[in-house]
């Protein structure tokens, strides 16, 4: 089975200060009005080919 199958193996992807931003912003805005049940957003890093 390819190792990329598993979340749990993916490395966590390196961001840029803007898309950290970006992903800060969209976590947020999902948080919105939510009572209780928090989301967080996390980036993985994924190789191609």
């Amino acid at each position: 089975m390819d190792k990329y199958n598993h979340l749990d193996q993916l490395p966590i992807a390196a961001l840029t200060p803007e898309q950290l931003e970006k992903l800060r912003q969209a976590e947020e805005q999902l948080n919105q009005n939510q009572e209780g049940n928090t989301v967080y957003l996390i980036a993985l890093s994924k190789e191609t080919g």
